[in-house]
């Protein structure tokens, strides 16, 4: 794979990784930029909803975690094409974007309604990772140095000396 490739995929990692820490608190369990059977890359985490819930229970939790987890799969392609715009390719972007849109319409019921909501999201994390830029870009250094980082590594990459979390945390 090329080294141009190699970056984007791991600018796309840093993206959902950044996201996902500003949302939670929590760093990821692991993240790759190592290729493997229908991934180019790969960030472990613990799920913040089971999808069944989204189908039974529309409590407020349930939708913030919901929304939560749309902006962790739109921050992967938002941050490549942020570092990239032309590098980023349909077979990037679609599983994020489909994941992102099945979360959406079990929650909303209206495709229109969910859309627009997707909409509002996708402007959200365009802002978050604006935000943490460098954080995304010390992250993707990181990936592209080591191909696998564990959790240990990632809180290290993210928490360095006197860093404290992004001021966007989002209540659970």
């Amino acid at each position: 794979m090329r080294n141009s490739s190699k970056k984007s995929i791991a600018y796309h990692e840093a993206g959902h990784i950044i996201v996902y820490w500003g949302l939670t608190g929590r760093a990821p369990t692991r993240a790759t930029i190592e290729p493997s059977i229908g991934h180019l890359g790969r960030v472990e985490r613990k799920s913040l909803i089971d999808k069944t819930h989204l189908d039974s229970d529309v409590s407020d939790k349930t939708r913030v975690r919901a929304e939560k987890c749309i902006m962790i799969k739109l921050a992967g392609p938002l941050a490549q094409k942020r570092y990239s715009a032309r590098s980023i390719r349909n077979y990037h972007a679609s599983p994020d974007w489909l994941e992102a849109a099945d979360f959406a319409l079990r929650l909303y019921g209206s495709e229109r309604t969910a859309m627009s909501h997707i909409g509002w999201l996708e402007y959200r994390t365009k802002d978050l990772i604006e935000h943490q830029w460098q954080d995304v870009k010390r992250v993707a250094g990181a990936l592209l140095r080591q191909k696998t980082l564990s959790k240990a590594e990632l809180q290290k990459t993210l928490m360095p000396a006197g860093c404290q979390l992004p001021v966007y945390l989002v209540p659970s």
